[in-house]
């Protein structure tokens, strides 16, 4: 057995990266192989023992029993030690920088007593490994030990930093640089030094991703070029999308607005395995975090206040957690008050203006507010682990809307077109077990999950046309819609080490989305007669309606020596129907589809720090209620809306391959991509017309090619400096009509940052440069003219942390004052705010 004098460099004193750190050292004997590898978690004090015991059981260690030792009860240690030795591998993490830091400390120099080889991989990988989900799991109640310093033993001990953790695109903890896809994962830090106004904001400056929308509350992510409902928007895992939305037009991600968010993961390309119909272009899950799994009894939090000059945006944060025993809490709420922002004068294209124009509608005033409570059902000291939890969210806003500016900027006899919410409540209910450390035939750890959401709003449109000639002739039509959307949903998830190393993931998921509303229309014409002629109508343009899926998917994890292999495979099914609605002459009808998606991804390592990765994966996207249903005019008011009922779902097929690598200081990640949309749905012109409108349809295509190239890169520069960049390519055609416009987006992004971090990282500042290239075809003629000029903006960010506790950040966008705007937002043309200042000051507690 090895005593705590044969750790050996063990007692060296390790260096902290962080307030917490994690050291692994490992030292093993050449005793018989024994079935099990326990794990021994040391902690600095009995209060602390529930902090090692939440890790445990959030991250799950699936090769044997958990145990937890305190550091300064050296008989205690010595006992556990003996007895881990007689029962498998045990890996003993002190857990606090006080007892990993002191040279001949129990918790420095105890390490591991081993009868046995870990499981799937040498010892010290596989504890490097588990080290990954610690980090992970830390991550998600506070960002200290996200930074945290970890060591392992490899011919000494040595400490590293770990890379970013993703857990959607595996539903595993996993780094971002080891996991055979497209991810990116933004965590607390990165979104509290950028302080951006919406989440979505950020992906502007990330290779493969963009943003469409304005304002401080109707910012909608676009991956690769797809956006709307085929990007799927989730929260924790479960999905947000909302089946009442056009397909150009996703759920904002302002719903799990900023107070409970600990990170955002990405994941580009398909996702439909996991995550089923509307994942075809990619995921974006807005991770809240849980009560605390981490620290001992009290309360921690955070205060944050917010100022932006651009429309005088105001906002203010409170987030707090705690634990008593077994009980853990965790609540947030936020207050914002923004009104509409102002663009710089100058020209953009075909566009022009002298002075600084106000673009209506762009801001928001609305609350969040978000409560969850967990239970621990098992003592710290138990192998198995198991916890259930209860969570309430709310978010309500009002006065927002798609953003408009003066119609007479563009010609006399322009017409207004204003979209707008003047209300919206959101509130969600989830519940959930979580168990882990289970060891059953079945099941190493077992998440399931229960949720219940009503989404209202009112959504208002507003179009004014004036009509040249003598007098004043002009046509109102004011269209007003009130939407009540329930969904339940649940999902169960189960995963497993199997004998031979590959790590499984399988389980259901369903949900049903229950739709009623009203609406009604008034139609003002002046100039024609005497008196205005007014129309009304109250025929609601979506029936009553339900959608239910149900999908039953498993995917693989295996690791076969430097070859990384995952793949999986979904069965779903989906049905949409339309009930008997008051004001509606179509009959009801409904409409059942299945279908099996499938994807392969593979990486190997070329050489320590380099990685080839290849995928091809196959996604899906049902119609929703609007496409299958809607019949009316257009939200837009500039068109007529028919059905058709021979509408199919789409379909997608990835393939993609790139290169990661990572040395001391270089970071580098390329890849290049082909998404191939079947049936691919869009909104076509029949050339009818009805009440002097188009008439449109939506219509199967096929099909619709997006590929392109993404590159991202990482440098650290002498000085504390450190440069970033990335680079985007992307392109879109119709192969079946050549002359139909598919991309929206601008062909070729540029980005490029500088920062600098000085004293002991207290402060840092950064400079960052970004351009779009110009788009030389559009789908229509735009207000900016026959083509879309590109832009080169740039930013200035600066940060200082004083005591530890408190954090000052501010921000100045748009520096040179720069009239522009994103390319999805030229259409119907709304720029972005001219230069601002944003002042964000943090405390914790």
């Amino acid at each position: 057995m090895c005593t705590t004098d044969s750790a050996g460099s063990a007692r060296r004193r390790l260096p902290s990266a962080g307030a917490l750190t994690a050291a692994l050292v490992l030292c093993l004997s050449a005793r018989p192989a024994a079935a099990q590898t326990g794990l021994a978690l040391v902690v600095g004090s009995d209060t602390a023992a529930h902090t090692a015991a939440d890790l445990a059981a959030r991250v799950g260690w699936p090769y044997g029993p958990v145990r937890v030792v305190v550091a300064g009860e050296t008989a205690l240690l010595g006992d556990s030690a003996e007895r881990a030795a007689k029962g498998g591998v045990w890996v003993v993490v002190p857990l606090t920088e006080h007892a990993a830091a002191r040279p001949g400390s129990p918790a420095a120099s105890v390490t591991v007593f081993t009868t046995a080889a870990v499981p799937r991989r040498s010892p010290h990988e596989a504890v490097s490994t588990w080290a990954a989900r610690v980090r992970a799991a830390a991550q998600e109640a506070f960002t200290d030990l996200a930074r945290a310093g970890l060591a392992r033993a490899a011919d000494g001990t040595s400490v590293f930093t770990l890379d970013a953790i993703n857990v959607t695109a595996t539903r595993g903890a996993r780094e971002a640089f080891s996991t055979p896809a497209p991810v990116v994962v933004l965590d607390r830090t990165r979104l509290d030094e950028a302080a951006p106004e919406a989440v979505p904001d950020l992906f502007r400056e990330l290779a493969g991703l963009d943003v469409e929308g304005v304002g401080s509350a109707r910012r909608q992510p676009v991956i690769r070029g797809l956006r709307g409902q085929r990007v799927l928007l989730l929260e924790d895992g479960l999905r947000l999308n909302n089946v009442r939305r056009e397909v150009d037009r996703g759920e904002p991600a302002g719903l799990a607005w900023g107070p409970a968010l600990e990170r955002v993961e990405v994941v580009r390309g398909p996702a439909s395995v996991l995550y089923g119909s509307d994942a075809i272009g990619g995921v974006v899950n807005l991770v809240t975090g849980e009560a605390p799994v981490v620290g001992g009894d009290g309360v921690r939090g955070f205060v944050e206040a917010r100022g932006r000059t651009a429309g005088g945006s105001a906002a203010l944060t409170v987030s707090a957690s705690g634990r008593a025993g077994r009980l853990g809490l965790r609540a947030a709420a936020g207050l914002r008050d923004a009104g509409s922002y102002e663009a710089p004068g100058g020209r953009f294209g075909d566009f022009g203006a002298d002075q600084a124009v106000e673009v209506h509608d762009t801001g928001v005033q609305d609350r969040s507010a978000r409560a969850e409570l967990t239970y621990d059902l098992t003592s710290p000291e138990a192998g198995p682990r198991a916890r259930v939890f209860g969570r309430v969210e709310r978010y309500r806003s009002e006065d927002t809307g798609f953003g408009w500016i003066e119609p007479t900027l563009f010609g006399p006899f322009e017409s207004k077109v204003r979209l707008f919410f003047p209300e919206q409540s959101v509130w969600r209910l989830t519940a959930g077990l979580r168990a882990s450390s289970l060891r059953a035939f079945v099941a190493d750890r077992v998440d399931a999950t229960v949720y219940r959401q009503s989404n209202e709003r009112r959504f208002t449109t507003e179009v004014h046309s004036p009509i040249p000639g003598e007098g004043e002739r002009f046509v109102d039509v004011v269209t007003r819609n009130f939407t009540d959307l329930d969904a339940t949903g649940a999902r169960v998830e189960v995963r497993k080490l199997l004998p031979a190393g590959v790590l499984l993931t399988y389980g259901l998921d369903a949900y049903e989305d229950r739709s009623a509303g009203t609406d009604s229309s008034t139609t003002t014409i002046v100039g024609f007669g005497p008196t205005p002629t007014v129309r009304e109508r109250n025929a609601p343009r979506v029936p009553r309606a339900e959608m239910r899926n149900l999908g039953v998917f498993a995917q693989a994890e295996w690791d076969v020596g430097d070859l990384d292999l995952l793949g999986g495979v979904r069965w779903q099914s989906v049905r949409a129907e339309s009930l008997p609605t008051e004001g509606r002459e179509d009959p009801p009808a409904a409409f059942d589809e299945g279908t099996v998606v499938g994807s392969l991804g593979a990486l190997f390592e070329v050489h320590p720090g380099v990685s080839l990765l290849a995928s091809v994966a196959r996604g899906f996207r049902s119609p929703n209620l609007v496409e299958r249903f809607f019949t009316g005019v257009t939200p837009n008011g500039r068109g007529y809306w028919e059905l058709n009922p021979g509408l199919g779902p789409e379909t997608s097929l990835n393939v993609e391959a790139g290169i990661r690598v990572r040395r001391a200081e270089l970071e580098l990640e390329v890849f290049a991509f082909r998404n191939t949309l079947h049936d691919g749905i869009v909104l076509e012109a029949t050339g009818d017309t009805l009440d002097r409108r188009p008439v449109f349809r939506n219509v199967n295509v096929d099909e619709l090619r997006y590929q392109g190239v993404e590159a991202s890169l990482a440098a650290a520069l002498p000085g504390g400096f450190s440069l970033s960049a990335g680079w985007t390519l992307l392109d879109a055609e119709d192969r079946r009509d050549p002359s139909r416009v598919v991309a929206e987006t601008y062909p070729h992004r540029e980005r490029v940052a500088l920062r600098w971090d000085g004293m002991e990282d207290r402060v840092w500042a950064g400079w960052s440069l970004r351009h779009n290239g110009e788009r030389r075809e559009v789908a229509a003629e735009t207000p900016v003219g026959d083509r879309i000029p590109g832009f080169t903006v740039q930013d200035l960010r600066a940060g200082v942390r004083l005591g530890g506790r408190h954090e000052l950040v501010l921000a100045v966008e748009n520096l040179t004052d720069r009239l522009y705007a994103e390319a999805l937002n030229t259409g119907f043309f709304r720029p972005e705010p001219g230069r601002s200042l944003t002042v964000v000051w943090r405390t914790r507690f």
